[in-house]
């Protein structure tokens, strides 16, 4: 048997897939004394089993996390799913031979390090190191930084009257929240540009929310990327208490889901001479969608937004796990054991 600590489950997706292979799902059961229980562990039909209870009691369980393991277990049997975490750990796996063998819509599993990224975290973690040096200086226990150099034009200054004189007119944004502080920090004057532009950064290559980054190659250009969509099942809604609990360093999570897009290496010629308006004067709606398109897959290579660079891909997860107590001893006999094997509770 298998333990997993859910990270995420989107149980609507798995309700779905179950509904389709069993035409239904069973959502609970009931126990009663002297009489025989019959429940499904998600499936109607498959793992049933029967049981008397000695003592009189009737009790609504739900499934909860027990519907994903059993839809791992099928999809699995079915030959509905891969395990590819062996392939992707060489490189040479990526790119075409990935793209022929698992097309957008194909359903994997991969395990491999991977780290956990919020750029609402970074925000919050920045803004609280931010005060605890303001409390500092309050106390002398450090010393203040000498005057940031004001800029050209003096729009420092103004920007920082903007933002006080008009506090409730003006949009607020995850990096707000870091007092006016400057640092002294290593014998460098960090001010508070700095660490809202760490913040900037994030939020723009990162949309604020859990990702998942997975390196199951070790190298920082073969990377797995997830979207964890909120409003479906975190352990901790509590950005700062997941990672007080998980951390942002490298681990082994397992990732199940069906392949989302892969980074595509886009012409710059297409984007410098996109021929959005025909001879006649027509504005082509085909050609600029697709412009448009190319034109943020560009910079998405770059690594300017949040979707994944060549040769990586992303994945809509179903749900993402990592396997607790004895089940991690088990996992890795099992892997270093040809051919392997990962059957779900």
């Amino acid at each position: 048997m298998l333990l997993r600590d859910f990270l995420y489950v989107d149980a609507d997706k798995v309700r779905g897939l179950l509904a389709q292979l069993d035409e239904g799902i069973v959502e609970g059961s009931t126990e009663m004394e002297h009489s025989e229980k019959l429940s499904g562990a998600g499936f109607k039909g498959l793992a049933e089993h029967s049981q008397r209870w000695g003592s009189e009691r009737t009790v609504q369980k739900s499934l909860g996390d027990a519907l994903f393991p059993t839809l791992e277990q099928a999809l699995e049997s079915l030959g509905l799913m891969r395990d590819i975490s062996e392939e992707l750990s060489h490189p040479d796996f990526w790119g075409v031979s990935m793209r022929d063998r698992f097309p957008p819509g194909a359903l994997v599993r991969i395990t491999a390090l991977s780290a956990l990224f919020d750029a609402r975290y970074v925000a919050a973690t920045l803004a609280a190191f931010a005060t605890s040096w303001q409390g500092l200086l309050n106390v002398g226990a450090v010393e203040a930084a000498p005057p940031a150099v004001t800029r050209k034009g003096g729009q420092g200054g103004q920007r920082s009257q903007q933002r006080k004189g008009t506090p409730d007119t003006e949009p607020r944004n995850i990096e707000d929240d870091i007092p006016d502080v400057a640092f002294n920090f290593g014998g460098d004057n960090l001010p508070r540009e700095y660490l809202q532009g760490i913040v900037r950064v994030a939020r723009g290559m990162f949309t604020p929310g859990l990702h998942l980054n997975m390196r199951p190659t070790g190298i920082d250009s073969h990377v797995v990327t997830a979207r964890l969509q909120e409003g479906r099942q975190f352990l901790d809604g509590d950005s700062e208490v997941l990672f007080a609990r998980y951390g942002a360093g490298m681990q082994e999570w397992t990732l199940v889901g069906s392949v989302g897009h892969y980074g595509q290496a886009v012409d710059s010629s297409a984007i410098e001479d996109p021929g959005l308006v025909d001879p006649g004067g027509k504005v082509n709606r085909a050609r600029f969608s697709t412009f448009v398109n190319d034109f943020l897959s560009h910079i998405g290579t770059l690594g300017f937004i949040d979707v994944p660079a060549e040769p990586g891909f992303s994945v809509v997860p179903l749900a993402v796990y990592r396997l607790v107590g004895e089940s991690v001893e088990l996992a890795q006999l099992s892997l270093s054991t040809p051919p392997p094997s990962r059957e779900g509770t």
